[in-house]
């Protein structure tokens, strides 16, 4: 019932928003603020995470519809508040619904949520750490074609404040085999006393992997609906036999896939000749709120992504943007590295 109860205040909200925000109860309160009261009282802890799925798309479609009507303190509190929650979630499906909310608020006004962000602390965290360090960790997880292209476009607007409090934060990067579980089943006990571990890197660098793990991951998906096999096929064909690796190892070592191989060049010469054909790599990638006018209407909708991210990424390199030679570069596997050259060759 719950759930069923966002979805539904959702759609009230895309529907007509300013009349919920001027209608008034007999004690004076505003719809909009009935609706906020809801969220918050979603987001308390004792509420199940399962309970509350839906209270993230509900709180970014109020972010996105009613900031015409909502006060700097109202919302100040809708992010504080959410931010509490997130400290505490436990889930990763949980957490990916609440991201949206951070992307949407960040893609449109990076600097002052940074600040409020930076300005809350729970436990011993400031909310922009607990932020960062969810949005890094479930990235991929975020599902939507639109709620995608917000998600790593404001990693863009982020990585492109140069802010010090960013720069500052060191987040977890690759992971590192434990030889102690190799050739086990991992258990859950046998996890708690072998944990893996992460090598520990700068966010600035963390955001670059991925958006290139979000571009390879396009690029898989093209491939699958274009040639039959995605790019993986085509790379560890290439690796069989090779030096007796098995390709099947990475599949496990990473928090996404960027298939090793010889002659990176001459494999991702097949994303160039797609995007010469102009085949668009986000067909079919449609979701609910391709209904959404506010959606269709804002001009992240409509960016072509792969070449925005490849842009952003060409300009980094070549401007040497947060200090990526000695700072960013030195982070990247090499399978990043090629996937980046290839990119950055592409305007050349």
């Amino acid at each position: 019932v719950l759930q069923s109860g966002q979805a539904c205040l959702k759609y009230f909200v895309q529907k007509d928003a300013e009349r919920i925000a001027r209608w008034r109860d007999q004690s004076g309160v505003s719809g909009l603020e009935l609706v906020i009261r809801f969220i918050s009282v979603l987001l308390d802890p004792a509420v199940s995470e399962s309970a509350a799925l839906f209270v993230g798309d509900l709180a970014t479609k109020v972010v996105m519809k009613c900031s015409a009507f909502l006060s700097g303190d109202v919302l100040a509190e809708l992010v504080r508040v959410a931010t509490g929650r997130l400290a505490t979630a436990r889930t990763s499906s949980f957490t990916s619904s609440m991201l949206p909310l951070y992307a949407q608020l960040v893609a449109h006004h990076p600097a002052e949520v940074v600040g409020l962000l930076d300005s809350m602390a729970f436990d011993g965290r400031s909310g922009l750490q607990i932020v960062l360090d969810a949005w890094f960790r479930n990235f991929l997880d975020i599902q939507g074609y639109y709620s995608r292209k917000v998600s790593a476009i404001a990693l863009t607007r982020l990585f492109a404040l140069e802010d010090a409090r960013v720069a500052a934060l060191v987040v977890q990067g690759d992971l590192i085999p434990n030889a102690a579980n190799k050739g086990k089943i991992v258990t859950r006990s046998i996890s708690r006393a072998n944990p893996d571990q992460y090598t520990q890197i700068p966010a600035a660098a963390k955001i670059v992997k991925l958006l290139l793990a979000e571009i390879e991951m396009d690029v898989e998906s093209m491939f699958a609906r274009h040639d039959g096999a995605g790019l993986s096929a085509v790379i560890d064909e290439a690796d069989i036999g090779r030096d007796g690796a098995d390709v099947d190892d990475w599949e496990d070592d990473a928090d996404y896939d960027l298939h090793d191989g010889d002659e990176f060049g001459g494999k991702y010469d097949y994303l160039s000749e797609f995007i010469d054909a102009g085949i668009d790599m986000d067909e079919g990638d449609g979701d609910d709120d391709d209904d959404d006018e506010d959606v269709l209407a804002d001009p992240i909708y409509s960016q072509d992504l792969n070449e925005t991210l490849g842009s952003f990424l060409r300009q980094v390199v070549e401007s040497d943007k947060a200090s990526f030679g000695a700072a960013i570069q030195p982070t990247l596997t090499e399978k990043e590295g090629a996937l980046l050259g290839k990119l950055v060759s592409l305007s050349n």
